[in-house]
């Protein structure tokens, strides 16, 4: 089981996001299980996938339940969003983006969500 509790599901990996697109094999290097700061909701699973992608992110939820977030994580690498069993993505939202040529290597996202389950 993930960090934080969350039971990781093939419904869970249908319904991820990607941000890693076509940069070669996908690798499991771990979970994070992001946390709604004042109800301590799961709010989203960032599964990472490509460790040795130039991409460094910053990355927040903000909470269906109380409107409340989870702090910021910082994650180095490529990834995938996904769902927990409590919540849904709703949008994902980038806030800022830096570029080297046309290749994405900072990002700031925001992630919202809805009741899931």
């Amino acid at each position: 089981m993930p960090k934080g509790g969350c039971k990781i599901t093939n419904k869970n990996r249908k319904n991820l996001a990607s941000t890693t697109g076509d940069k070669g094999p996908l690798t499991d290097e771990g979970h994070i299980i992001l946390k709604c700061s004042k109800c301590r909701t799961p709010l989203t699973d960032i599964w990472v996938t490509q460790k040795e992608m130039p991409l460094k992110s910053k990355i927040k939820a903000k909470c269906w339940h109380c409107d409340g977030e989870s702090s910021v994580v910082e994650v180095e690498g490529g990834m995938y969003l996904g769902i927990t069993e409590n919540s849904n993505i709703k949008d994902i939202e980038y806030l800022d983006s830096k570029y080297e040529g046309s290749i994405v290597t900072e990002q700031t996202v925001l992630v919202h969500t809805q009741r899931g389950g």
